[in-house]
C-alpha cells in the first residue's frame, strides 16, 4: 500500500512559451509509505481524470502517466502531455481533479488555478482589453488629484479629507500617532559587534540573534512576527480551502501549536514576504535569490552550482543546519552549523493547507518571482542531506523566512 502525501511542491506552472496558450500544465505530488517514509526510486501508474460541474461530476478528460520517485519520493507529471486538454470549456465551467495512484483513488479537490491563458481562450466573456467595454466602471474623472504630489508619496484618508505624505528619509519608519500615518526615527536595533553576532528587534518586539557569515548579515532564528512594520496585523487562522486562494498575505503556525511557533517561528506565504508594509525588521530585507547564491558561494558552492535548480552543492547545507538531533530527525546528514545560521526544521504548509515534513525539512523564501512559471524561488534544508536544494514554489505555499541586513545600513 502506497500512501501520498501532497508535498509542498504541489503547483500548476505553464508548459510553453509565455505568449502562447499553454497546452499542459505540471502536477507534483510526494508518495511516502505508510510509515511516513518518502517513497525513493518505485515505478508507478497515476491516472489523473478531470471532472466538470462538481467532485462526482463527468470525467473530461483522463490519462495515464508511467513515473519514477525520486530519492524523496517526488513525481512530475504534465497534465496534457498524454492526451489533448483542448475542446475544455475552462472559462464555463468548474472542474475537479481526480488522482489514482496504482489503481488507488488518492482524493478529488477543486482545481480552480486553471492557467489564465487556458481560462482566457475558452472564455466568451474574455476582456477586450478597452477599458470603455467594461460595465459599472467608474468615472476616471473623479479620482482625487492632490496638488504637488511627488514620486514616493502616499494618500491616506483622515479627519474626513484625504491627505498627502512626502516620502521619509533613509532609516525613518512609518508608525501611526494620533490616528495619522507618520514617519518616526530608526528603532535603536544593535546590528552586530566585532565577534559577528548581534540582535535585531521586529516591529511586534520579538528580538533575533544575527550572525555575519562573509559579508552578509543574516537573522540566526526563524521570524516570528504576526504584524507589518506599519503596524497592521498579518492576517491568520485560515482553513484549508481559504488558505489555498488566500489573496492577501498571512502565516500558519505548524498545526497551530505555541510550541512550535516558539522554536520554529510562523510560516508565511509569498505575499506577505513582499508586502510593501515589510516583516522584516527595519533595514533588514527579504534575500533575494542571488543573494542566497552569495552566501552559498561563501560556504564553498560554485558559480555553476549555485546557478542550477534541484540539490546543489556538497556539504554547505550541513553548514546551515544545526547539529545533532534534538530537532532535526536521524541522520541529520553533514549538520555542523559552522555558519552559525542555526537552521532549524520548521517543516511548510502546502497551498492546499497541509502541514507537511515537520523536524524533517527546513523551507525558506526568497524575494525573486520565476517569472516564466508564476512561482518563486525558494532553499530547502533536509534532515538526510548536506546539500542545499534550490527551485520555485506557489506563492501561497507557506515557509519559513530569515532575513538579511540592508547592505547601506552599515
Amino acid at each position: 500500500m502506497k500512501n501520498i502525501v501532497t508535498g509542498i511542491f504541489c503547483f500548476l506552472i505553464l508548459a510553453t512559451a509565455f505568449a502562447q496558450v499553454p497546452s499542459s500544465f505540471n502536477y507534483q505530488a510526494v508518495l511516502r509509505t505508510p510509515a511516513g517514509e518518502p517513497l525513493a526510486g518505485e515505478n508507478v501508474q497515476v491516472e489523473i481524470q478531470l471532472l466538470e460541474g462538481h467532485a462526482q461530476g463527468d470525467v473530461v478528460f483522463s490519462e495515464i502517466h508511467q513515473a519514477q520517485t525520486n530519492d524523496f519520493g517526488l513525481i512530475n507529471l504534465q497534465v496534457g502531455s498524454v492526451n489533448s486538454l483542448e475542446g475544455i470549456e475552462w472559462g464555463q465551467h468548474t472542474f475537479y481533479i481526480s488522482i489514482f495512484v496504482d489503481d488507488a483513488h488518492f482524493g478529488t479537490s477543486p482545481l480552480l488555478s486553471v492557467p489564465f491563458a487556458m481560462h482566457a481562450q475558452s472564455s466568451a466573456d474574455a476582456f477586450s482589453g478597452d477599458y470603455d467595454d467594461l460595465e459599472n466602471t467608474p468615472d476616471l474623472n473623479n479620482f482625487i488629484e492632490l496638488p504637488g504630489a511627488e514620486n514616493g508619496d502616499m494618500v491616506v484618508y483622515h479627519d474626513n479629507n484625504w491627505q498627502r505624505i512626502p516620502l521619509g528619509t533613509e532609516g525613518q519608519v512609518l508608525t501611526v500617532k494620533e490616528g495619522s500615518p507618520q514617519w518616526a526615527g530608526l528603532p535603536d536595533n544593535d546590528n552586530g559587534d566585532d565577534n559577528g553576532t548581534g540582535t535585531v528587534s521586529d516591529a511586534e518586539g520579538n528580538e533575533y540573534t544575527t550572525v555575519k557569515i562573509g559579508d552578509q548579515w543574516w537573522m540566526a532564528e526563524n521570524l516570528r512576527t504576526s504584524q507589518y512594520n506599519n503596524g497592521n496585523v498579518i492576517p491568520t487562522g485560515f482553513s484549508n480551502m481559504e488558505w489555498e486562494y488566500a489573496t492577501t498575505g498571512a502565516y500558519s503556525i505548524y498545526n497551530n501549536s505555541t510550541e512550535n511557533e516558539s522554536t520554529y517561528g510562523k510560516l508565511y506565504n509569498w505575499k506577505a514576504v513582499t508586502d510593501n508594509r515589510g516583516i522584516c525588521p527595519v533595514g533588514w530585507r527579504i534575500p533575494s535569490d542571488e543573494e542566497w547564491k552569495t552566501l552559498e558561494m561563501h560556504l564553498g558552492m560554485t558559480a555553476d552550482q549555485v546557478n542550477a535548480g534541484g540539490w546543489r552543492g556538497t556539504d554547505e547545507g550541513g553548514k546551515l543546519k544545526v547539529a545533532g538531533t534534538e530537532f532535526w530527525n536521524e541522520p541529520n546528514t553533514g549538520a555542523t552549523n559552522d555558519s552559525g545560521f542555526s537552521a532549524l526544521p520548521g517543516g511548510g504548509r502546502t497551498y492546499l493547507g497541509e502541514y507537511i515534513f515537520l523536524n524533517e525539512w527546513a523551507y525558506f523564501w526568497s524575494s525573486t518571482y520565476q517569472t516564466e512559471n508564476y512561482s518563486s524561488w525558494y532553499r530547502v534544508l533536509a534532515y538526510n542531506e548536506a546539500r542545499v536544494f534550490r527551485f520555485y514554489n506557489q506563492q501561497n505555499t507557506g515557509m519559513s523566512v530569515r532575513c538579511m541586513k540592508d547592505a547601506e545600513v552599515d
